[in-house]
This record gives structure tokens, sequence and C-alpha cells, in this order.
């Protein structure tokens, strides 16, 4: 790939219109973010010069790193000053970590419909057969927006997508409102590519009952550790009780911890502010939660 030093950006002048074209990972952002407060970046952003803004096209994960820890710049890399080559020049590959099908089909729904290149002049461009740019394409296709979205958040696994729900949806003929109902109720919760593979049968193949109790979170019984007894409480009723009990143990534990003065290491500092940013960005919502479980059974 084709780079020339840019020197250090600004970070207020850096604009993220591809950042939609990369799936996020949270996991992997944590450990870097750690690593950068660590070492600062070593390796340069990449993007194209455009007026006084630089488009980013690579190292969405080192910019989001880099505005966590309050830096004010960071050291880019250019790849030009024309959009559609920074792509295809990111499409070629970068030598270091390659992108996924469904990124690359991102980036290549943005040189068609964006920049107007053809399947055809795609296909040259990038060296490859007009079939591998048409099934990325047509694998982004097969997704609703909502789904899209999920996938490149970060909260649903994009193999599990092409590799398990897409395929078994097609050869079935669901439609795609019910697949988007799956992905809604499996998203953010955990689940691997295995996991979501039995709830994908146990869902569409099925008793309504099945499907229910997946849309309401309660997926334990779908992937078979759950019978329910005769008598007695359930074993979602079990597995509830022992998750409330976790929880209050950890609500005490973690309330001593911001006077904790061995909590203040530069890569535990940034690591915790990320998480407890997204913690409190729900807590409105589960406090809310949480009272009226308590009520419901409280009044029973």
């Amino acid at each position: 790939m084709e780079r020339r030093a840019a020197g250090e950006v600004e970070i207020a002048s850096v604009d993220l219109r591809y950042e939609r074209c990369r799936v996020r990972d949270v996991r992997a952002e944590r450990e870097l973010l750690a690593e950068i407060s660590m070492r600062g970046i070593e390796r340069p952003l990449s993007g194209v010069e455009s007026g006084a803004r630089w488009i980013l096209i690579d190292g969405f994960k080192r910019f989001r790193c880099a505005r966590s820890l309050g830096m004010g710049s960071v050291p880019c890399a250019s790849l030009g000053a024309d959009e559609a080559a920074g792509i295809i020049e990111v499409l070629k590959g970068p030598g270091w970590k390659p992108l996924g099908l469904l990124e690359e089909a991102r980036f290549l729904k943005e040189l068609n419909s964006v920049h107007g290149m053809s399947l055809g002049e795609m296909a040259a461009a990038l060296g490859r057969s007009k079939s591998w740019a048409s099934m990325r394409l047509a694998a982004l296709a097969d997704m609703s927006e909502a789904v899209r979205d999920r996938i490149f958040r970060g909260s649903f696994p994009a193999r599990a997508w092409m590799y398990v729900v897409r395929p078994f949806t097609r050869v079935n003929a669901i439609s795609m409102a019910s697949t988007d109902a799956f992905v809604k109720a499996t998203s953010g919760r955990g689940y691997s590519v295995r996991e979501i593979e039995r709830l994908a049968r146990a869902y569409f193949c099925g008793s309504a009952d099945t499907r229910r109790e997946i849309e309401s979170g309660h997926a334990a019984m779908a992937l078979g550790g759950m019978a329910c007894p005769a008598g007695g409480m359930s074993g979602r009723e079990r597995a509830c009780l022992q998750d409330l009990e976790r929880l209050a143990r950890a609500m005490e534990t973690l309330a001593l911890l911001p006077a904790d003065p061995k909590l203040g290491s530069p890569a535990f500092r940034a690591q915790a502010h990320m998480l407890l940013a997204a913690i409190l960005a729900r807590a409105g919502g589960f406090v809310a939660a949480m009272r009226r479980f308590h009520d419901r059974c409280g009044a029973a």
C-alpha cells in the first residue's frame, strides 16, 4: 500500500464518514486502548486530505482510543487526495490485518453508490473478478439496515451472520422480519457463533413458545440447560436468582473501588473510564427496570 507521511493531524479535523464501513470489536479496542495509553500510537492512521479536513479510511480504533485518552492529534499517513483511490488501497490489503468480508462489501458499496464506480471498474482496480465483488455486494443487500447496524456496531458477530443466519434463512425462505427479530433478540449478549447456531435452529424451527423465550432474552432453555420441574421454581427462575445474588455481591465490592489507591495505572484508568461510561449510560434504564421488577415481586 502506498503511503506518504503526513505527520500529526488534529483530532478535530478528522472526518469519520467511513467509520460505518468497519466492524467494531469492543474487546480488541479495550486492549488497544491500554497499549496506546502506555506506548502511544505506533502505527499511523491512513486517509486522504480534502481541503482542511482529513478523511480517515483506516485506523478508526486507534482514533477512538486517542480521543478517549484526550489526545489532541494523531499520526497519519496519506493515501493521496482521492477518496476512491484511498479506499482501493485499503481494500487491496494493508498488510497487517485484512478486512472482513462485510467490511469489504461496505467499502465496495461506497465505491459504487458514492463514487460511481461500476462492478467491472472495481474488480479491475482490485485485480479481482466481478463475481468476487458481486458476491460481497449481495451479502450486504441480504441484510436489513437494522441488522447491518448491529453487526457493524459489534453487538452481533459478523461470522454468525455470514456462516449461520444468512445461509440458514436463505435455504429455509425465512422472512427478513423474522431474521431481524432474531438478530435483535440475540445481539449484545456475548453468545458464541456455535450458541447462535443452536439458537437459530431453535428460533426458526421450534415452537412459538421457544421464539417468545428467545425474544424475551431467556435463551437458556433453547441452549439446552434449563429443564423446568413439575413443581417449585423453573430453571429460569433459579438462574434469575443466581444472577441477582451475583449482582448484589458485585455492587458491594464495586462500591469500594473508587477509594482504592491501587487502581491508578494509566492503562487501568483508560479502560475503566470506557467501561464506566457504558455502565453509566445504561444505569438509569437498569435501575428503573429493577424497580419495576421489585414492585412486581412484592405484589405477588
